[in-house]
Protein backbone atom coordinates (compact mmCIF):
# COMPACT_ATOMS: atom_id res chain seq x y z
CA UNK A 1 0.00 0.00 0.00
CA UNK A 2 2.82 2.44 0.90
CA UNK A 3 4.73 1.69 -2.32
CA UNK A 4 1.58 2.23 -4.37
CA UNK A 5 0.96 5.60 -2.67
CA UNK A 6 4.57 6.66 -3.23
CA UNK A 7 4.31 5.74 -6.92
CA UNK A 8 1.12 7.75 -7.27
CA UNK A 9 2.72 10.76 -5.56
CA UNK A 10 5.74 10.53 -7.79
CA UNK A 11 3.59 10.37 -10.91
CA UNK A 12 1.50 13.33 -9.79
CA UNK A 13 4.62 15.35 -9.03
CA UNK A 14 6.00 14.52 -12.43
CA UNK A 15 2.77 15.58 -14.13
CA UNK A 16 2.76 18.86 -12.13
CA UNK A 17 6.34 19.53 -13.10
CA UNK A 18 5.57 18.83 -16.73
CA UNK A 19 2.56 21.13 -16.62
CA UNK A 20 4.62 23.84 -14.97
CA UNK A 21 7.29 23.48 -17.55
CA UNK A 22 4.79 23.66 -20.34
CA UNK A 23 3.13 26.72 -18.86
CA UNK A 24 6.43 28.45 -18.53
CA UNK A 25 7.27 27.65 -22.11
CA UNK A 26 3.88 28.83 -23.65
CA UNK A 27 1.94 31.39 -21.58
CA UNK A 28 -1.06 31.69 -23.96
CA UNK A 29 -1.49 28.00 -24.20
CA UNK A 30 -1.31 27.72 -20.42
CA UNK A 31 -4.11 30.21 -19.92
CA UNK A 32 -6.44 28.40 -22.33
CA UNK A 33 -5.63 25.08 -20.81
CA UNK A 34 -6.20 26.32 -17.27
CA UNK A 35 -9.58 27.80 -18.28
CA UNK A 36 -10.76 24.58 -19.90
CA UNK A 37 -9.48 22.51 -16.97
CA UNK A 38 -11.37 24.70 -14.48
CA UNK A 39 -14.57 24.30 -16.52
CA UNK A 40 -14.12 20.55 -16.69
CA UNK A 41 -13.44 20.44 -12.93
CA UNK A 42 -16.64 22.38 -12.27
CA UNK A 43 -18.59 20.01 -14.51
CA UNK A 44 -17.10 17.00 -12.75
CA UNK A 45 -17.87 18.49 -9.35
CA UNK A 46 -21.48 19.26 -10.40
CA UNK A 47 -21.90 15.75 -11.81
CA UNK A 48 -20.50 14.19 -8.63
CA UNK A 49 -22.76 16.37 -6.45
CA UNK A 50 -25.77 15.39 -8.51
CA UNK A 51 -24.83 11.71 -8.31
CA UNK A 52 -24.30 11.98 -4.52
CA UNK A 53 -27.69 13.71 -4.12
CA UNK A 54 -29.48 11.11 -6.21
CA UNK A 55 -27.78 8.26 -4.36
CA UNK A 56 -28.64 9.78 -0.99
CA UNK A 57 -32.25 10.28 -2.06
CA UNK A 58 -32.53 6.68 -3.25
CA UNK A 59 -30.95 5.36 -0.06
CA UNK A 60 -33.20 7.51 2.09
CA UNK A 61 -36.24 6.37 0.15
CA UNK A 62 -35.25 2.72 0.63
CA UNK A 63 -34.48 3.16 4.32
CA UNK A 64 -37.70 5.05 5.11
CA UNK A 65 -40.69 2.72 5.46
CA UNK A 66 -44.17 3.76 4.48
CA UNK A 67 -46.53 4.31 7.42
CA UNK A 68 -48.92 1.37 8.13
CA UNK A 69 -52.41 1.69 6.71
CA UNK A 70 -55.13 2.71 9.14
CA UNK A 71 -57.13 -0.15 10.70
CA UNK A 72 -60.49 -0.96 9.10
CA UNK A 73 -63.53 0.47 10.81
CA UNK A 74 -65.22 -1.75 13.38
CA UNK A 75 -68.35 -3.40 11.96
CA UNK A 76 -71.05 -4.15 14.54
CA UNK A 77 -72.19 -7.76 14.84
CA UNK A 78 -75.61 -7.16 16.44
CA UNK A 79 -77.39 -6.79 13.14
CA UNK A 80 -81.11 -7.29 13.12
CA UNK A 81 -83.34 -7.97 10.12
CA UNK A 82 -85.41 -5.05 8.96
CA UNK A 83 -89.20 -5.10 8.69
CA UNK A 84 -89.64 -8.54 10.30
CA UNK A 85 -92.01 -9.38 13.11
CA UNK A 86 -92.82 -12.53 15.09
CA UNK A 87 -96.03 -14.39 14.32
CA UNK A 88 -96.90 -14.74 18.01
CA UNK A 89 -96.39 -12.19 20.79
CA UNK A 90 -93.60 -12.84 23.25
CA UNK A 91 -93.65 -11.79 26.89
CA UNK A 92 -90.92 -9.36 27.90
CA UNK A 93 -90.23 -9.13 31.66
CA UNK A 94 -90.58 -5.65 33.05
CA UNK A 95 -87.66 -4.03 34.80
CA UNK A 96 -89.76 -3.62 37.92
CA UNK A 97 -90.53 -7.35 37.99
CA UNK A 98 -86.90 -8.23 37.40
CA UNK A 99 -85.96 -6.19 40.44
CA UNK A 100 -88.51 -7.98 42.67
CA UNK A 101 -87.73 -11.00 44.80
CA UNK A 102 -88.13 -14.39 43.07
CA UNK A 103 -89.41 -17.56 44.63
CA UNK A 104 -87.23 -20.35 43.26
CA UNK A 105 -85.42 -23.54 44.24
CA UNK A 106 -81.90 -23.02 45.61
CA UNK A 107 -79.03 -25.50 45.92
CA UNK A 108 -79.35 -25.25 49.71
CA UNK A 109 -82.91 -26.64 49.62
CA UNK A 110 -82.96 -30.31 50.61
CA UNK A 111 -86.65 -31.30 50.59
CA UNK A 112 -89.95 -29.80 49.54
CA UNK A 113 -90.81 -28.89 53.13
CA UNK A 114 -87.55 -26.97 53.62
CA UNK A 115 -88.06 -25.06 50.36
CA UNK A 116 -91.66 -24.13 51.23
CA UNK A 117 -90.57 -23.14 54.72
CA UNK A 118 -88.04 -20.73 53.20
CA UNK A 119 -90.66 -19.36 50.82
CA UNK A 120 -93.08 -18.77 53.72
CA UNK A 121 -90.35 -16.99 55.69
CA UNK A 122 -89.46 -14.81 52.70
CA UNK A 123 -93.15 -13.96 52.27
CA UNK A 124 -93.41 -12.96 55.91
CA UNK A 125 -95.70 -15.81 56.91
CA UNK A 126 -95.49 -19.31 58.38
CA UNK A 127 -95.70 -22.87 57.09
CA UNK A 128 -98.06 -25.50 58.51
CA UNK A 129 -97.14 -28.95 57.21
CA UNK A 130 -99.92 -31.55 57.56
CA UNK A 131 -98.88 -33.86 54.75
CA UNK A 132 -98.09 -37.40 56.05
CA UNK A 133 -94.48 -37.35 54.80
CA UNK A 134 -91.81 -35.08 53.40
CA UNK A 135 -90.96 -35.21 49.68
CA UNK A 136 -87.77 -34.89 47.69
CA UNK A 137 -87.19 -32.11 45.18
CA UNK A 138 -87.35 -32.84 41.43
CA UNK A 139 -85.86 -31.28 38.31
CA UNK A 140 -89.10 -29.64 37.18
CA UNK A 141 -88.79 -27.17 40.03
CA UNK A 142 -85.63 -25.64 38.53
CA UNK A 143 -87.76 -23.60 36.11
CA UNK A 144 -89.71 -21.95 38.93
CA UNK A 145 -88.63 -18.29 39.09
CA UNK A 146 -91.73 -16.31 39.95
CA UNK A 147 -92.21 -12.97 41.65
CA UNK A 148 -95.71 -14.05 42.64
CA UNK A 149 -95.82 -16.73 45.32
CA UNK A 150 -99.19 -18.04 44.13
CA UNK A 151 -97.77 -18.70 40.64
CA UNK A 152 -94.80 -20.53 42.15
CA UNK A 153 -97.12 -22.64 44.33
CA UNK A 154 -99.25 -23.43 41.26
CA UNK A 155 -96.19 -25.03 39.65
CA UNK A 156 -95.51 -26.97 42.87
CA UNK A 157 -99.08 -28.35 42.84
CA UNK A 158 -98.70 -29.39 39.20
CA UNK A 159 -95.34 -31.09 39.79
CA UNK A 160 -96.59 -33.02 42.86
CA UNK A 161 -100.06 -33.78 41.53
CA UNK A 162 -99.40 -37.55 41.49
CA UNK A 163 -98.57 -37.35 45.20
CA UNK A 164 -101.88 -35.54 45.96
CA UNK A 165 -100.09 -32.56 47.52
CA UNK A 166 -102.38 -29.64 48.31
CA UNK A 167 -100.75 -26.25 48.99
CA UNK A 168 -102.89 -23.30 50.04
CA UNK A 169 -101.90 -19.69 50.76
CA UNK A 170 -104.20 -17.65 52.99
CA UNK A 171 -104.61 -13.91 53.23
CA UNK A 172 -102.75 -14.00 56.52
CA UNK A 173 -99.70 -15.27 54.51
CA UNK A 174 -100.06 -18.64 56.17
CA UNK A 175 -99.08 -21.57 53.94
CA UNK A 176 -100.87 -24.87 54.57
CA UNK A 177 -99.68 -28.15 53.01
CA UNK A 178 -102.18 -31.03 53.27
CA UNK A 179 -103.19 -34.16 51.47
CA UNK A 180 -105.87 -34.04 48.81
CA UNK A 181 -108.96 -36.16 49.55
CA UNK A 182 -109.05 -39.49 47.78
CA UNK A 183 -105.34 -40.07 48.09
CA UNK A 184 -105.77 -43.29 50.03
CA UNK A 185 -108.23 -44.66 47.49
CA UNK A 186 -105.97 -43.56 44.68
CA UNK A 187 -102.97 -45.11 46.42
CA UNK A 188 -104.91 -48.34 46.96
CA UNK A 189 -105.94 -48.32 43.32
CA UNK A 190 -102.37 -47.64 42.35
CA UNK A 191 -101.15 -50.48 44.53
CA UNK A 192 -103.74 -52.80 42.97
CA UNK A 193 -102.63 -51.71 39.53
CA UNK A 194 -99.02 -52.29 40.48
CA UNK A 195 -99.88 -55.71 41.92
CA UNK A 196 -101.80 -56.58 38.78
CA UNK A 197 -98.87 -55.42 36.71
CA UNK A 198 -96.52 -57.50 38.87
CA UNK A 199 -98.77 -60.56 38.46
CA UNK A 200 -98.94 -59.99 34.73
CA UNK A 201 -95.17 -59.67 34.66
CA UNK A 202 -94.81 -62.87 36.68
CA UNK A 203 -97.22 -64.68 34.37
CA UNK A 204 -95.35 -63.38 31.36
CA UNK A 205 -92.06 -64.53 32.85
CA UNK A 206 -93.64 -67.92 33.66
CA UNK A 207 -94.90 -68.23 30.08
CA UNK A 208 -91.50 -67.28 28.77
CA UNK A 209 -89.86 -69.80 31.11
CA UNK A 210 -92.29 -72.52 30.00
CA UNK A 211 -91.71 -71.64 26.38
CA UNK A 212 -87.96 -71.71 26.95
CA UNK A 213 -88.22 -75.04 28.74
CA UNK A 214 -90.34 -76.44 25.92
CA UNK A 215 -87.87 -75.16 23.40
CA UNK A 216 -85.02 -76.83 25.29
CA UNK A 217 -87.01 -80.07 25.50
CA UNK A 218 -87.69 -79.93 21.77
CA UNK A 219 -84.03 -79.30 21.12
CA UNK A 220 -83.10 -82.27 23.35
CA UNK A 221 -85.70 -84.46 21.59
CA UNK A 222 -84.37 -83.35 18.21
CA UNK A 223 -80.84 -84.14 19.35
CA UNK A 224 -82.02 -87.57 20.59
CA UNK A 225 -83.76 -88.23 17.27
CA UNK A 226 -80.69 -87.22 15.35
CA UNK A 227 -78.55 -89.45 17.59
CA UNK A 228 -80.96 -92.40 17.12
CA UNK A 229 -80.99 -91.84 13.37
CA UNK A 230 -77.22 -91.69 13.29
CA UNK A 231 -77.03 -94.86 15.45
CA UNK A 232 -79.51 -96.63 13.17
CA UNK A 233 -77.58 -95.53 10.14
CA UNK A 234 -74.34 -96.68 11.69
CA UNK A 235 -75.99 -100.02 12.61
CA UNK A 236 -77.25 -100.45 9.03
CA UNK A 237 -73.80 -99.68 7.71
CA UNK A 238 -72.28 -102.22 10.08
CA UNK A 239 -74.89 -104.85 9.06
CA UNK A 240 -74.20 -104.11 5.43
CA UNK A 241 -70.49 -104.46 5.99
CA UNK A 242 -71.12 -107.72 7.90
CA UNK A 243 -73.23 -109.04 5.02
CA UNK A 244 -70.56 -108.05 2.57
CA UNK A 245 -67.94 -109.79 4.74
CA UNK A 246 -70.14 -112.91 5.01
CA UNK A 247 -70.67 -112.95 1.26
CA UNK A 248 -66.95 -112.56 0.74
CA UNK A 249 -66.30 -115.43 3.17
CA UNK A 250 -68.87 -117.62 1.39
CA UNK A 251 -67.33 -116.83 -1.96
CA UNK A 252 -63.88 -117.59 -0.59
CA UNK A 253 -65.19 -120.83 0.89
CA UNK A 254 -66.79 -121.80 -2.42
CA UNK A 255 -63.59 -121.00 -4.21
CA UNK A 256 -61.67 -123.16 -1.70
CA UNK A 257 -64.13 -126.00 -2.14
CA UNK A 258 -63.88 -125.72 -5.91
CA UNK A 259 -60.10 -125.72 -5.59
CA UNK A 260 -60.22 -128.81 -3.36
CA UNK A 261 -62.62 -130.55 -5.78
CA UNK A 262 -60.35 -129.70 -8.67
CA UNK A 263 -57.38 -131.03 -6.74
CA UNK A 264 -59.28 -134.23 -5.88
CA UNK A 265 -60.29 -134.66 -9.49
CA UNK A 266 -56.72 -134.13 -10.58
CA UNK A 267 -55.55 -136.70 -8.02
CA UNK A 268 -58.21 -139.14 -9.19
CA UNK A 269 -57.26 -138.63 -12.82
CA UNK A 270 -53.63 -139.08 -11.91
CA UNK A 271 -54.45 -142.29 -10.03
CA UNK A 272 -56.49 -143.59 -12.95
CA UNK A 273 -53.66 -142.71 -15.32
CA UNK A 274 -51.19 -144.48 -13.09
CA UNK A 275 -53.47 -147.50 -12.82
CA UNK A 276 -53.94 -147.61 -16.57
CA UNK A 277 -50.23 -147.32 -17.12
CA UNK A 278 -49.60 -150.11 -14.61
CA UNK A 279 -52.20 -152.34 -16.21
CA UNK A 280 -50.72 -151.73 -19.62
CA UNK A 281 -47.26 -152.51 -18.34
CA UNK A 282 -48.47 -155.72 -16.77
CA UNK A 283 -50.24 -156.69 -19.98
CA UNK A 284 -47.12 -155.98 -21.94
CA UNK A 285 -45.11 -158.10 -19.57
CA UNK A 286 -47.56 -161.01 -19.92
CA UNK A 287 -47.43 -160.76 -23.65
CA UNK A 288 -43.69 -160.80 -23.61
CA UNK A 289 -43.51 -163.82 -21.27
CA UNK A 290 -45.96 -165.96 -23.31
CA UNK A 291 -44.07 -168.39 -25.75
CA UNK A 292 -44.52 -167.82 -29.38
CA UNK A 293 -46.70 -170.35 -31.30
CA UNK A 294 -45.07 -172.10 -34.19
CA UNK A 295 -46.13 -171.23 -37.61
CA UNK A 296 -48.29 -173.79 -39.31
CA UNK A 297 -47.55 -174.50 -42.88
CA UNK A 298 -50.41 -175.57 -45.04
Amino acid sequence: MKNHKMKNNTASNAMDNSHQGTESMNPSTNSNTSRSSSISRRARVATMALAVALTGGILQGCATQAPPPPPPPAIPTNWKPVNTRDTTPQAIPLAEEEALHKFQMLPTDVTLRSMLQRWADENGGELEWQYPSDLTLVRDLRDVKENNLNKALRVVRKVYADQFVRVRLFSSKKMLVTELPGRKAAMAKKRKAEEAAERAEEEREAREAAAEEKRLEEEEAAKARRAAEEAEKEKAEKAKKAEQAAAADAAAQREAEQARAAADAAEAAKAEANAAAKAKAEADQKVAAKPARPLEIW
